[in-house]
């Protein structure tokens, strides 16, 4: 299903509305850690083990790209990866220090959402959610997959939030 969401605040490129396509949660070694998709526009033309595959790839090698390129050496602190746009996407990206590696897809013209990405699904849904309030129901463990009703919600919630903003 398809469900619109404006961008945020914390950066105005456009006031369009915009799609968010999915969400992908990777631990430091590659496995799948979470998963949501909101809107696909066009079948994926690959399985769901080659799509995470490929994208986790993609993001370690653009990530190391960076810092190899980095001419400051890291002077100003780390220079991860954060974003990069294509005609048909945007891929945002935040990586923990434990290696916790998230990615979003949104519409092109979508502003940054790496603080997004950071505070509210990292910190707030993950972290405090998850790990800390989930730890004693489900015995959660960091970076391993987890399927949580309360982050769910709260990512749907999250979303729906971006359009008000």
């Amino acid at each position: 299903r398809k469900l619109p969401f404006a961008c945020s605040t914390f950066s105005r490129v456009r006031d369009a509305m915009v799609k968010l396509y999915t969400f992908h949660m990777f631990n430091k070694k590659g496995e799948i850690v979470y998963y949501h998709e909101w809107s696909r526009p066009y079948p994926r033309n690959v399985n769901v083990h080659e799509e995470t595959k490929t994208l986790f790839g993609l993001f370690f090698t653009m990530n190391q790209f960076a810092m190899k390129m980095d001419p400051m050496k890291g002077a100003l602190g780390d220079n991860h990866f954060r974003a990069f746009r294509t005609n048909n996407y945007k891929f945002h990206f935040y990586e923990t220090k434990t290696g916790l590696r998230l990615l979003l897809t949104t519409e092109p013209g979508c502003a940054d959402l790496h603080e997004h990405l950071r505070v509210k699904i990292h910190q707030t849904l993950y972290v405090d959610g998850v790990l800390k309030r989930g730890s004693g129901k489900a015995g959660y463990a960091a970076n391993a997959p987890f399927e949580c009703d309360a982050f769910r919600e709260g990512l749907l919630d999250w979303g729906k939030k971006l359009a008000h903003t």
